[in-house]
Order: structure tokens, then C-alpha cells, then sequence
């Protein structure tokens, strides 16, 4: 039968695994269309409490000169999220792409997505912005003391979405959860965060938790979808193989006047009908 790799829990044979895949490329698209829209909307909505400045943002960064930059750089970070929300949402609709790339592709194609999006929130964040800019992010913030939850929280419903509602496979969502959890470390550790080492340490720990609850139950979700798949293939080969056996004893040619006096002396087991001999053969699967 086929079997499961332990690690990334894929079927043994390549062709299984393309028709696991290709079965679920449907919900996928669904998913990442809707998710796609949603952080469209979500990213607009950022830049309209900025008041759609593209060098201020009176509710992010203070109003100085030396802002002006990074404020500019952050605007065009929170666009470009946005073209690849609407962009994704757009091109997980149409057919054709998702014939054209394949149902493996199709899958990467949605995580890398997800980990662009990843990267360019945890750059996008005023305060780590500002520490690699050079600039005094204590001055250089308008609400320093609140980077890091925001940061914490967009992280955890990207994470939480893309495992719930996006059927892709736990390996290849792995990398993803990695960027999450070495990309806050990097930063908040790295750059300093904008709160005490002890609160940098609970958050770090928060992420590191809820990464790895949403990977075992990811992973958990899986082995059941892949199980579940397996029962049904198996029914399915059962259902064609009984068919298979029922038309060929029905369109089986009949026996010769001689075939059948030979036959008649040779003794029988009792099973002489149609129905019979069927049942006789479905009991040997």
C-alpha cells in the first residue's frame, strides 16, 4: 500500500501525492483569493489612518525632517503588501494560471506568497524601520511603546489564517513559521525592541508557543486529510474493480452444447448463478 514519510508526511508514490495535491487545489484557490482581498483592504486601511501621506504619518511618526524618509519608505512597504494582496486575490481566480503552474506549483506559489508578506510586515514596522535607518526610534515614533504588540498581533493572524483556512501542506508552510519566529528574534533582539528585555522575552516566547501550536496542528490536520483521502481512493478502486467484474461475466459469451455436457459432469460447489458466481468473485477481493 502506500505509505507516509514520517517528516513531511508525503504518499511514497508521486502519483498519489499529484492527485492529493490536485484535489485540494480548489479550496486553496478559495482561500487565498479571500485571504488576498482581506489583506488588501486591511493594508489600505493602514495607510488611510496615516491619512494617505506618502511622506507623513502623524499617527506613526513624529513630524521631523528625519522622518520623512522612512515614513516614504513605510508607505511604499504597506503599497506593495497591498498590490500582492489584490494581485494574489485576482490571479488565484483564474484557471488557466493554476493549469499553466500545476498543482505543486500552485501550492508554492501561495507559501511563498505568505512569506513575502511576512518579510515585508516585519520590515515594514515603524520602530525596527527606524532603528535600521539609523535614527533614534524612541524620538523618531509617535507611539513607541505599542510597535512591538502591533508587530505581535498582525504575526499571529497571518500565522492563524494560513493554517486554518489555507489547506497547504504543513512542509511546505515551514518555512514560514520559521521566517515568524527567527525573523521577530532577529529584530527584537538583534535591533532592540521598544519594550524591556523581560517583555521581549514573554513576547518571543508568545510567538514561539502559538508558531508551534498552529504547526502540530497543521500537521495533525494533515495526517487525517491524507487518511481520509486514502479511504476514499480505496473505495473508489473497489467500486471499479466490482463493476469491471460484473460487466464481464455479464458480456461473457455462452458456452458450446458440447463445453456445457462436460461441464455438467464435472461436480459443482452450488453456485450456478449469475448473482452467485459475483458474489463468489467479490468475496476474493
Amino acid at each position: 500500500g502506500v505509505e507516509l514519510d514520517f517528516w513531511t508526511l508525503r504518499f511514497d508514490d508521486a502519483s498519489t501525492e499529484r492527485a492529493f495535491l490536485l484535489s485540494r487545489q480548489d479550496m486553496i484557490a478559495s482561500a487565498g483569493r479571500t485571504l488576498g482581498i482581506l489583506l488588501f483592504l486591511c493594508e489600505v486601511g493602514t495607510w488611510w489612518s496615516s491619512g494617505f501621506a506618502w511622506r507623513t504619518s502623524k499617527n506613526t511618526f513624529t513630524h521631523d525632517s528625519s522622518t520623512v524618509g522612512v515614513a516614504l519608505l513605510r508607505n511604499v512597504l504597506l503599497i506593495l503588501t497591498a498590490s500582492i494582496g489584490l494581485f494574489c486575490g485576482v490571479l488565484f481566480h483564474v484557471r488557466r494560471f493554476r493549469r499553466w503552474i500545476g498543482p505543486l506549483g500552485f501550492e508554492l506559489y501561495g507559501a511563498s506568497m505568505l512569506l513575502f508578506v511576512i518579510l515585508l510586515l516585519l520590515f515594514a514596522n515603524p520602530w525596527y524601520l527606524s532603528l535600521m535607518a539609523g535614527l533614534d526610534a524612541k524620538v523618531a515614533c509617535a507611539s513607541p511603546g505599542t510597535e512591538d504588540l502591533y508587530l505581535l498581533l498582525t504575526l499571529d493572524v497571518i500565522l492563524t489564517a494560513s493554517h486554518i483556512a489555507v489547506p497547504i501542506r504543513w512542509f511546505t508552510l515551514l518555512p514560514m513559521q520559521l521566517t515568524v519566529v527567527f525573523g521577530y528574534g532577529i529584530l527584537a533582539f538583534g535591533l532592540g525592541g521598544a519594550m524591556p528585555i523581560k517583555n521581549l522575552t514573554s513576547n518571543m516566547g508568545t510567538i514561539v508557543v502559538l508558531t508551534f501550536a498552529s504547526s502540530l496542528g497543521r500537521r495533525f490536520a494533515e495526517v487525517q486529510e491524507r487518511s481520509a483521502f486514502m479511504r476514499v481512493v480505496k473505495e473508489r478502486s473497489l467500486r471499479v474493480e466490482a463493476e469491471f467484474k460484473l460487466e464481464t461475466s455479464v458480456l461473457s459469451p455462452p458456452q458450446s452444447k458440447e463445453h456445457r455436457d462436460d461441464a455438467a459432469s464435472v461436480p459443482t460447489t452450488g453456485v450456478t448463478d449469475l448473482t452467485g458466481r459475483l458474489f463468489e468473485d467479490l468475496d476474493r477481493l
